[in-house]
């Protein structure tokens, strides 16, 4: 157990209220789905996909990135609905503010359009991803989106974290990578400002062949009891620092067929390149 100050203690209070505060939008959303008659039965275990407007490569197709399996409900962000169009991907609804599609080209999908007002706080992105909580869905892919204007590469890596504080499974999926965050145990504050660390450490195994190429890196200022096993550059008990980059660049090591990422206290990101 540790014991922190005032600064310390206010900051996960803050932290803490945050999330209370995105959960309970995410269940009022959720409410008004089912007001709706959306039902939210059995979808829970099924993918909420996201298409993006940018996939690198011009002429990449979707399968490169993720299979979209029968059961999956598709979502395209704006302008992604062209990559959905183009290789006769059929989207369940299609979402944005048409900054950098046309809503009434979208239209002629057939299928349903909510063009939303461009003067607003979430990304086309993020609406879709609420979108999927409010039905449901805690399994989400957003399919691209890394690449192109930065800060649409920086949005999505805090969509991502977004997603990672309400526990739900969730990846970018592009034709290069696969990217997605592991927590390790929370920490709790308790009466008198003590600070204890609950629940278990994160686990996450990579699975592939010796050479292939993964990273890690911290999300949080500092994560706390991190190794990896099974890897080219292993590490034990390490503080992995967000300001210092020494997970980038690792492999599976020669004669395994699979690398364990570990973390006690923190948030990692995790980018395991495709074969």
């Amino acid at each position: 157990m540790m014991s922190g100050g005032d600064g310390f203690t206010t900051l996960f209070s803050r932290q803490a209220k945050q999330r209370d505060a995105r959960a309970q939008d995410i269940r009022v959303k959720r409410f008004e789905s089912e007001e709706m008659g959306i039902s939210n039965a059995g979808i829970e275990d099924k993918r909420f996909v996201i298409i993006t407007g940018f996939i690198e490569g011009s002429d990449t197709p979707i399968a490169d990135s993720v299979r979209i399996g029968e059961g999956d409900f598709v979502v395209c962000a704006d302008s992604g609905y062209r990559y959905a169009e183009r290789e006769g991907v059929k989207p369940d609804l299609i979402i944005g503010d048409f900054d950098s599609g046309d809503a009434a080209d979208a239209r002629k999908l057939g299928v349903e359009v909510v063009a939303v007002d461009p003067v607003k706080d979430d990304t086309d992105t993020l609406l879709c991803i609420k979108r999927g909580m409010g039905m449901g869905y805690r399994k989400f892919v957003i399919v691209g989106g890394i690449g192109g204007s930065y800060y649409h590469t920086e949005a999505n890596i805090q969509n991502l974290s977004f997603m990672t504080d309400l526990e739900l499974d969730a990846e970018i999926a592009t034709p290069r990578e696969t990217i997605f965050m592991l927590d390790g145990r929370k920490v709790k504050i308790g009466a008198e400002y003590s600070i204890s660390e609950v629940g278990e450490e994160g686990v996450a195994v990579i699975a592939g062949s010796p050479g292939d190429k993964f990273s890690v890196f911290s999300f949080t200022e500092r994560s706390t009891g991190v190794s990896i096993k099974g890897a080219k550059y292993e590490l034990d008990d390490y503080v992995l620092t967000q300001s210092y980059a020494i997970g980038a660049g690792n492999e599976i090591a020669s004669g395994t067929g699979e690398a364990v990422v570990r973390v006690g206290v923190g948030r990692l990101l995790l980018v395991v390149e495709k074969s």
